[in-house]
């Protein structure tokens, strides 16, 4: 529980503000805003943890460090405002004064964009899926695809993770008739909480909390995941992580041309994750009881 000391009291913290911003409503807004990122990058966890187990303890700590206030005040703010700014030509503190001042305004500015951010997402997760997907190796979760023959033969190829990526692209491009998402899936990023959180406020201060007390617990997860050697213990956890990215990727894409809901879409990723936790523990039992 030690771990979630600094996550449950910046999200106290981050109540008290929200309720000066807002009252009751913002504070229930806010609660709902960080279950919604919890539930959105749970999978970021396990990811990030399996990147930190490979570093040395200087790098970890300067991960957790300075990657935090990046993840809250970057993503959640300054590259939201960024991407506004350069798709509608707007200066950035023209862009801040409208977030300010002119909430719906921004929230309309920000909504005529989703085609291209959701291009960047999901360019840049269905990479990172891909990327896991075709490597080598030793643990193999989903066996009937990832031991097939065709996934045997594609792994060969040089480059596929990045050749397939830029099928879909052009696919994509071509069922949307949009250049613009095309050159965004080009170059991609990802902050899809930022663009759930507007079904919930336009206020970017209220959403900046309640996705960044979201994110210290992601923090927190990872943590306890690094320390424990969770991925360790539990084989599967990280295939189930990286389909959780992939399965978010295609939904980001489907975003473009329809409507999803967050709730789904975290619901998915959780599951996804779940499942792989639950068949680890089953493979764990499988092994003692034979020992």
């Amino acid at each position: 529980m030690r771990y979630f000391y600094s996550s449950f009291a910046i999200m106290v913290i981050g109540l008290i503000a929200a309720y000066f911003l807002g009252g009751l409503t913002a504070i229930y807004i806010t609660f709902l805003l960080t279950i919604l990122e919890i539930s959105l990058s749970f999978d970021n966890a396990v990811v990030n943890a399996k990147v930190l187990e490979t570093m040395d303890p200087i790098w970890q700590k300067r991960f957790i460090i300075f990657g935090i206030p990046i993840a809250v005040f970057g993503m959640r703010l300054v590259f939201p405002l960024a991407i506004v700014s350069f798709v509608t030509g707007m200066g950035m503190i023209e862009t801040l004064q409208v977030a300010m001042n002119q909430p719906d305004e921004y929230e309309k500015v920000l909504k005529s964009t989703e085609s291209t951010i959701f291009a960047f997402g999901g360019a840049f997760l269905l990479m990172v899926f891909l990327d896991f997907f075709f490597e080598e190796k030793e643990i193999k979760w989903v066996t009937f695809v990832e031991g097939s023959k065709l996934m045997k033969k594609a792994s060969t190829v040089n480059s596929i993770e990045l050749i397939m990526a830029i099928i879909t692209g052009i696919l994509l491009g071509h069922i949307t008739h949009d250049f613009g998402v095309v050159l965004a899936f080009d170059a991609s990023f990802s902050f899809d909480g930022v663009i759930g959180a507007f079904a919930l406020t336009s206020n970017i201060f209220i959403i900046m909390i309640g996705l960044g007390a979201g994110a210290m617990f992601v923090r927190s997860m990872t943590i306890f995941f690094v320390e424990h050697k969770t991925l360790s213990h539990f084989r599967y956890l990280e295939h189930g992580a990286h389909y959780a990215i992939g399965t978010l990727a295609i939904i980001m894409l489907m975003k473009i041309n329809m409507h999803i809901s967050e709730m789904v879409t975290g619901t998915i990723g959780i599951g996804l994750i779940l499942i792989a936790f639950l068949h680890s523990l089953w493979e764990n039992k499988k092994v003692n009881d034979n020992l």
